[in-house]
């Protein structure tokens, strides 16, 4: 078993039984992002180039060497700090009906989006959504 893989599980079983859309703790090797749709990525942090946050609306975005990962939802400034400490281990998005179950204050996110990072001249790099 790889150690990626052996961090991921690791990573999903210490997670609370309750829903979340942000799992923060001790600094990650990698990001676990995981679209409603089923789809899951695991990016390296040593290969962020940058985040991007603007509220309103709050979006999210975090620019990565391969991928772009974007995040539309509430409260999602306060993971800026865990962010810049590599403390994210996990973003999830969740439908709108899983919203009560959430504290009014807890980060949620509607809607994730991962795509391929631009890559000029190259017609095959076309997005991709979860």
């Amino acid at each position: 078993m790889s150690s990626l893989h052996e961090s991921v599980s690791r990573r999903l079983a210490a997670e609370p039984a309750g829903l979340s859309c942000v799992t923060i703790g001790a600094p990650q090797p990698g990001l676990l992002v995981a679209v409603w749709s089923g789809a899951n990525w695991v990016l390296p942090w040593s290969y962020l180039v940058n985040a991007r946050f603007t509220d309103p609306p709050g979006h999210l975005e975090l620019s990565f060497t391969s991928h772009v990962v974007l995040a539309e939802g509430d409260n999602l400034a306060r993971v800026l700090d865990d962010l810049a400490g590599f403390r994210l281990g996990c973003l999830r998005d969740l439908p709108e009906d899983y919203r009560a179950q959430l504290g009014a204050d807890a980060p949620f996110i509607r809607r994730l989006v991962v795509r391929p990072a631009s890559c000029p001249g190259n017609p095959a790099m076309q997005p991709e959504t979860g």
